[in-house]
């Protein structure tokens, strides 16, 4: 499971993948949430002009400069909607819930 969180000036999105081995080859179907008891890497990207932190999951990262990258992994052990935020940038834009069913 890969999860991207990608934080420009105006937001933070996200997008969920799973990988499918067949064939040799490794295939990415786009997701829609997270089932309780999987393993994923999450990415941060910041994309935008700015500097901009980011909090998720117990991790706080620091503030990622344009084009900065981190990674970090977990085991999504329980179902919930768990917060994530921008401290660097308050507003609904910055925050969301994410799903695990």
């Amino acid at each position: 499971m890969l999860v991207y969180f990608v934080i420009n000036d105006q937001k933070t999105a996200y997008a969920i993948y799973r990988e499918q081995q067949g064939g040799g080859t490794t295939e990415l179907t786009l997701q829609r949430y997270v089932l309780r008891g999987d393993f994923a890497k999450f990415f941060v990207i910041n994309r935008g002009k700015k500097a901009h932190g980011f909090d998720f999951y117990g991790h706080k990262i620091p503030t990622l400069k344009p084009g900065g990258k981190v990674h970090f992994s977990a085991a999504l052990l329980r179902r919930g909607s768990y917060p994530y935020s921008s401290p660097t940038n308050p507003g609904k834009a910055f925050s969301g819930k994410f799903p695990v069913y």
